[in-house]
Order: C-alpha cells, then structure tokens, then sequence
C-alpha cells in the first residue's frame, strides 16, 4: 500500500491578504479621523466657551454722562450756587477700568462774571464686593472762579462710587471723593474786576481755598448710557 503524502497547509492568497490590509488600513484612518474630529470639536467648543467667558468679563463700551456734583466750600448760603455744578462727562469702559473727562459749570443766574467752571480728568477701577459693584478713582481738575478771579488745580487722590441702577444699558452710579489743592491764582483781569489787580478780597479767598481749606469733599451723581 502506498502511503498518502501529508496535505500541505494552506497560504492565504496575495489577493486576500492586499485586502485584509487595506481593511486595516481604512480602520485605522477612521478611527484617526474621527479622534481627531472629536478633538477638533472640543477645542472649538474650550475656544468659544473661553471667548464668551471673556467677552463678559472683559466688555468695552463708552459711557457718555451727564454729571450733578456739590462740593463742600460753601454748603449753605448765596455762594452755595458756586458749589452746585453741572455738565457732561466721557469715559472708556473696560472689564475693571475707566478713564475719563468731565466738564463742569455752575449755573449762574446773573452775568458771565459769576461763573465758575471745571475740566477733570481721572482713571477708575471697577470691582464687585459681594455682589455689589464699587469704584476707586483718582484724578487731576482744574477750576476757573470768575466771581472770586481766581483758579484752582486740585488732585484728587480717593474717589469712592457705587452703582444707583443698572439696565439693559443705562448705569447709573454716585461718586464721594476728596480733593486737595495743588495750585492757584488770582485771574487779574478788568473784565471780571472792576477793582483791578490783586484785589484783596479775592486774595482772601485765595488763601482760603488753596491754604487754609486745602481740602474739598464733593458728591457726584452720574447718569449714563452704554454705547458699545
């Protein structure tokens, strides 16, 4: 009898095995792809939630005001009116702070020669404590009193303001600060003195305001509107 040769193992064919690895292949670029776009999709999603986070911690809009201050040089009497002003003031609003101008007059009923007027300039940061929003500023001013012929220039080295209301986009706030003069100088002039120059009256309350009574309180109520 003849003995039958062992059957030979099979081999996969060259075809077979092209398309196993092509097979492969394709699942692993899938499996790629679609790691990569889950990644991409939570970057973009970290990247907008980063955007809004700081959008609403960081908002940048003008606030244009109008400005009601009274001040402490003289709270009672006819010359009380001096210490009233009023006008128009301009900041730049960031996250936590602001810059900005004011103008300010008194409203003299009689002639030009009764005026007074102020032009200021400052920075504020903005904070929250305990839920309430709060301000601390500082600032230079300058102030022309044409009834006494004389001008001011104050610094202001603490200002302290809280918000009245605050809409949809109005803000409204109240400031106190202090300031203490720097500066001053008769206005010599006939046009406001009929008197003439040095007029001892005014150089009294020269040095009243820029020596004795250095420092100044005031209270300023803010009405503003955002403009982004």
């Amino acid at each position: 009898m003849s003995t039958p040769f062992p059957a030979r193992p099979t081999r996969p064919r060259a075809r077979e095995l092209a398309l196993l690895c092509s097979g492969l292949a394709l699942s692993g670029a899938a499996s790629s792809a679609h790691a990569q776009d889950v990644d991409d999709r939570e970057g973009s999603a970290r990247s907008a939630s980063v955007t809004g986070e700081w959008s609403e911690r960081a908002p940048r809009f003008w606030w244009p005001t109008v400005v009601l201050e009274r001040s402490s040089a003289h709270l009672t009497g006819a010359r009380s009116v001096d210490e009233t002003r009023f006008g128009l003031g301009l900041a730049f609003r960031t996250s936590s702070l602001s810059p900005h101008v004011r103008l300010l007059i008194s409203p003299s009923l009689g002639s030009y020669e009764n005026l007074a007027g102020s032009a200021s300039a400052g920075l504020r940061v903005h904070f929250e404590l305990a839920g309430v929003p709060l301000s601390y500023g500082v600032g230079v001013s300058i102030e022309a009193r044409l009834r006494d012929s004389l001008w001011l220039a104050h610094a202001t080295p603490i200002e302290l303001g809280t918000a009245l209301y605050r809409g949809g986009s109005a803000e409204h706030y109240v400031f106190v600060g202090a300031r203490h003069s720097m500066a001053g100088a008769l206005i010599n002039s006939y046009l406001l003195d009929p008197n003439g120059y040095d007029n001892e009256d005014s150089l009294d309350q020269l040095s009243d305001l820029r020596d004795a009574h250095a420092w100044q309180l005031y209270v300023s109520v803010v009405f503003g509107r955002r403009v982004e």
